[in-house]
């Protein structure tokens, strides 16, 4: 690799929903955004709200407000032509209901079950 260097942009994240996905529809692509809660106790105990976005197809089937969800994806900043206003939310490209909140078989090495 030399002396260049690397710009890398990914995002992990484990929470739990908490607002109903809604449907977007910028342009000709549908777009489903939801507010993932995320518990931190490191450096000091808070509940963070992330804003999620992602293709309607990628959010699993019956998906429901507190069920818990493992996403995958990077940061991107979103500009509004309409208001001017900018934000700051996770583009998903992979994301997964857990039951037992454990991470996914993709993130511990083992083989799906």
């Amino acid at each position: 690799m030399g002396s260049e260097e690397l710009d890398f942009n990914l995002v992990v994240l484990a929470g739990r929903i908490a607002v109903p996905p809604e449907l977007e529809e910028p342009g000709d692509a549908s777009v489903r955004r939801l507010l993932l809660t995320v518990r931190s106790t490191h450096p000091t105990r808070r509940l963070d709200l992330i804003p999620v976005a992602t293709a309607v197809d990628a959010i699993p089937e019956g998906c429901a407000l507190g069920d818990h969800l493992w996403v995958v994806g990077s940061l991107q900043r979103r500009f509004s032509a309409t208001t001017g206003r900018s934000r700051i939310e996770v583009v998903a490209g992979y994301i997964e209901r857990r039951r037992d909140g454990l991470p996914p078989p993709c993130f511990t090495g083992q083989a799906a079950p």
